[in-house]
This record gives C-alpha cells, sequence and structure tokens, in this order.
C-alpha cells in the first residue's frame, strides 16, 4: 500500500504541484448538498480562480464513472482525483497518495471513497 500523507498547508500544496497540474487532467468530485463532501469542488474552484494557468478540468461532481471516455479520449499521462475522504487524521488535511490500478478491479464497486484503504476508526 501507498504511504499517506497529510497536511493542512494549501499554499505549499500549490506550489510544489503547479507543474504536475497544468500537465494533467483534473478531476474535482463531491457533493456541496452533503456538507464537507463538497471539499473537492470548493478546492477546483479556488484553484481555477487563481489565475495560475491550471485548465484541465473536468467537474465530475459524484458521477467520475460518466467521465471514462473523456479522460481515455484526452491522452493525459496523469489524473488528479480531488475529493473528500476519510483518511487523513484531521477534517481540513489534505492527502497525496499513488492509487494502486489493481485497487479498482471490479467497475461496478468502484468508489472514490474507497480508493484509499486505510483502518477507518470506529
Amino acid at each position: 500500500m501507498n504511504e499517506l500523507k497529510c497536511t493542512r498547508n494549501v499554499s505549499n500544496v500549490a506550489k510544489s504541484l503547479i507543474k504536475v497540474l497544468k500537465k494533467s487532467l483534473i478531476m474535482c468530485l463531491g457533493n456541496e448538498l452533503r456538507r464537507d463532501d463538497g471539499a473537492g469542488l470548493v478546492f477546483c474552484r479556488k484553484l481555477r480562480e487563481s489565475n495560475i494557468g491550471i485548465t484541465n478540468m473536468i467537474f465530475a461532481y459524484t458521477f467520475p464513472l460518466a467521465y471514462v471516455d473523456k479522460i481515455r479520449d484526452s491522452k493525459v499521462k496523469d489524473l488528479v482525483i480531488v475529493d473528500a475522504i476519510y483518511g487523513c487524521k484531521e477534517p481540513g488535511e489534505i492527502l497525496f497518495t499513488k492509487l494502486d490500478p489493481l485497487m479498482i478491479i471490479e467497475p461496478e464497486l468502484v468508489s472514490t471513497h474507497n480508493m484509499v484503504r486505510e483502518k477507518q476508526p470506529r
């Protein structure tokens, strides 16, 4: 499993990822009607409004699988998924990890909320 890295410093995150994000397709996920589940959408809007030249975004909301063809046709090397998940220690932290393609083996069970597996507090 990949190591999870969490941070709350959004400005440092943006600065260190600008080059990667400019070359990637960014998929923004979430549902703002479900409170903090809209965090990915808010982050992407702020990124778009920052005028740093990041424009290759898909606002998929709660329907990421609807964009599989568009992602494949874009031929980008990297897909960056921005979504709210359980996985960091504190609310508001940003998690970074690489997804293992083998984690997604049954398409009907795909959910961005289960792409990062870590023991959850009960």
